[in-house]
């Protein structure tokens, strides 16, 4: 009976410790430049696994993109608990003499055909004068794509960054499969 009691108590230890940890990882970030309207995430000190990688390397379908603006780095990152973290610097490429925008990226996650989890945050932006591009990092979180929950990032068939500008519909940016993924994840 003792063991039995020992284990329990264990057991509840370690799931309050997980839970905790897994709280702990969303909040806001104390950026600057961030509207009070806009999603953002904290990092969690915890991640098992980062990879930084050219996204045109490891991309699995052409995409159509965003016009004035393209992706040039994706860096997931993949909690046991706190579930997929993503960076994802867009280069700002319209000129200054288009005025403010606003873009939103968002990112799918799909098993089979289904929409398991989605994240997007909106940032305004403005063309630039010089010859060089104005790059802007956007946070997601997917906290429903973990070992705690429901679906994990082995379930994965694919995820999708979209973009879209103020008044305008979502465009396909970057496609990943579920095992480029785990791959860009893992390594």
């Amino acid at each position: 009976m003792v063991t039995r009691r020992r284990f329990i108590s264990a057991f509840c230890i370690a799931g309050s410790t997980a839970l905790v940890a897994g709280c702990s990882s969303s909040g806001t970030d104390s950026n600057p430049e961030s509207d009070d309207g806009e999603t953002t995430s904290d990092q969690d000190e915890n991640t098992e696994s980062t990879q930084d990688t050219d996204p045109e390397s490891d991309q699995d379908e052409s995409t159509e993109g965003l016009d004035g603006f393209d992706i040039i780095n994706t860096d997931f990152r993949y909690n046991f608990s706190g579930g997929i973290s993503t960076t994802i610097a867009v280069d700002n490429q319209t000129d200054k003499g288009e005025g403010p925008d606003s873009i939103n990226i968002r990112m799918d996650a799909y098993v089979g055909d289904e929409v398991v989890d989605s994240d997007d945050t909106w940032e305004d932006t403005e063309g630039t004068f010089s010859s060089q591009n104005v790059t802007i990092d956007f946070e997601l979180q997917l906290e429903n794509i973990s070992e705690t929950a429901e679906q994990s990032i082995d379930d994965l068939t694919e995820v999708q960054i979209l973009g879209k500008r103020s008044g305008s519909g979502y465009s396909l940016m970057e496609s990943y499969s579920g095992e480029s993924l785990r791959d860009r994840v893992d390594n």
